[in-house]
């Protein structure tokens, strides 16, 4: 019975496996379109922080105090960009509707305290306005993202990058630390062990609940997002995998850092990060039994 158990669920995340293949086939088309959107922006146009023109209103709208409780459902997939077309930035950002979880996304940032720590999830990470909203809640914030690693994210951070431009790789790679999640490390063997969790962790409040960052559900899926007041609980369970993932960063496996200037913030989390390693080096060696 048990091996018969085990095999229903190989099976059953075989399927799992095909189906999100195929749903990033769908999500790299979107991104493909995203990056048309980017190219087509004027350089002159982001002089207020951020590259996607109209994205500074994204959270507006959005009351924690009236509603915490977010959906969105599958709806037509944009057309065909026209880069000539002078409305399409903002267009790309006025028909995501009114109280659509990404939206609400934009609002834990936008309300998270300057100088505070934000924590994400991320299982993918691949729809360009999601990972620009991090990387502007990272101009005067710590952004710390935990990330499923993956293909598509890897390709959405490097098309990122090369849209965006020098200025753009420069701001990821300071504003956000991402680090990935150790798939093979887990307790489970099984090839389909996934890092599913999706959240986003501020001082006063926590959205939890099925939607990715992805292009993908952006458009094509029914998805829910829960905004609830942040626990100590909350973070916490982040930190404590944060620190076992500080050997991981992502700019070590993915090609986004590539030619990219480290600056100053970034550069004291890579001392504190040799620190601690130094630390549990010494920390190792001390817990060895000794000869004698």
């Amino acid at each position: 019975l048990l091996r018969r158990m085990s095999t229903i669920a190989e099976r059953e995340a075989e399927t799992e496996a095909e189906h999100q293949a195929e749903i990033d086939r769908e999500d790299a088309r979107l991104r493909r379109q995203m990056m048309r959107v980017y190219e087509s922006i004027d350089p002159e146009e982001m002089g207020d922080g951020f590259f996607l023109p109209g994205l500074q209103e994204f959270h507006r709208g959005i009351d924690f105090g009236v509603e915490c409780s977010f959906y969105t459902t599958p709806r037509p997939l944009p057309s065909n960009v026209v880069v000539d077309d002078d409305d399409i930035a903002a267009t790309t950002v006025t028909e995501t509707p009114a109280a659509h979880p990404l939206r609400a996304i934009a609002k834990l940032l936008d309300s998270a305290p300057r100088g505070s720590t934000v924590r994400a999830f991320c299982h993918r990470l691949t729809d360009f306005i999601a990972i620009e909203l991090l990387v502007h809640a990272g101009h005067d914030r710590e952004v710390q993202v935990i990330l499923s690693p993956s293909e598509e994210s890897r390709n959405a951070l490097n098309d990122f990058v090369t849209t965006t431009g020098l200025i753009g790789r420069n701001a990821l790679l300071e504003n956000v630390e991402i680090r990935l999640a150790n798939l093979s490390g887990s307790a489970c063997h099984s090839r389909h062990v996934s890092m599913h969790d999706k959240s986003v962790i501020t001082d006063h409040h926590s959205s939890f609940g099925s939607y990715n960052t992805s292009c993908f559900a952006r458009f094509g899926n029914w998805e829910s997002l829960q905004v609830v007041p942040t626990t100590p609980t909350h973070r916490d369970r982040f930190d404590d995998l944060w620190n076992d993932l500080y050997s991981r960063p992502a700019e070590r496996y993915y090609g986004y850092a590539s030619g990219a200037r480290v600056g100053p913030r970034r550069q004291r989390r890579r001392e504190h990060r040799e620190r601690m390693q130094q630390r549990q080096a010494v920390a190792r060696l001390a817990s060895r039994p000794s000869d004698g």
